[in-house]
């Protein structure tokens, strides 16, 4: 696990690099880069693959493939000043659909072409299908994430709910059956032990239910007040 945390150091470093720059670039450009951004529509950003492939072509290092400034440094740029606004993530998500179609028929297109190719290497990473796949299997996962992502946390919450409230209940059952079939109870000792589980139940999804509304309210204040990313001050 330690070689994997080395292997990827060089992505913190380029983060860093790119984090300093933009301390640079928001000093000269002076919110004006950051209010275009906000009116970018969903043609402009699929159209931006171009501009992703044309990154892959330079500030690449010639010995150290992983090291690819170009593409790394626009995706990092357009994601603080394009991205990162909720208005442009409102128009992504209403296109969810045929942005997630088109990133599996790209994704089927470059499986098959590329198939068996050193797809780490540059002559496969600086062709024009893969940095249009790439692209646009990352704006179709956000797009879809943007649409789905509060569902997806509901049915984990609802799962956990539902695991929470059986949960006591089969547990007051099993000691029931050990007790009839270790001690010698009567079966009678499986009436008792039902009511006492599904008391248990209900009381431990009372409280996730209080938990869950409470967690819920904590998060409609910080929306109200919260000074988030893509808001500059």
């Amino acid at each position: 696990l330690g070689d994997v945390y080395k292997r990827q150091l060089w992505y913190i470093q380029m983060l860093w690099i790119f984090s300093v720059l933009l301390i640079w670039v928001r000093r000269v450009e002076k919110d004006r880069l950051w209010k275009l951004g906000e009116k970018a529509n969903v043609p402009f950003l699929v159209l931006f693959a171009i501009v992703i492939w044309g990154a892959a072509q330079i500030l690449n290092t010639p010995m150290v493939v992983v090291y690819r400034f170009g593409i790394y440094g626009a995706g990092f740029f357009v994601g603080y000043f394009v991205l990162s606004h909720d208005e442009v993530m409102d128009r992504l998500e209403k296109c969810w659909l045929p942005l997630a179609v088109c990133a599996v028929i790209l994704e089927a297109a470059f499986t098959v072409l590329y198939w068996g190719r050193p797809y780490a290497e540059h002559s496969v990473l600086d062709t024009p299908l893969c940095s249009l796949f790439a692209w646009i299997a990352v704006i179709a996962a956000l797009a879809f994430m943007k649409k789905w992502g509060d569902i997806i946390k509901n049915m984990t919450l609802l799962s956990q709910f539902s695991l929470s409230f059986i949960t006591p209940l089969l547990l007051c059952l099993l000691i029931c059956w050990w007790m009839s079939t270790s001690l010698g109870i009567g079966e009678w000792i499986f009436i008792p032990g039902f009511f006492f589980g599904l008391g248990g139940s209900f009381t431990v999804a009372y409280k996730l239910y209080l938990s869950v509304t409470g967690h819920q309210k904590k998060e409609k204040e910080k929306k109200k007040n919260k000074v988030s990313f893509n808001r500059h001050h």
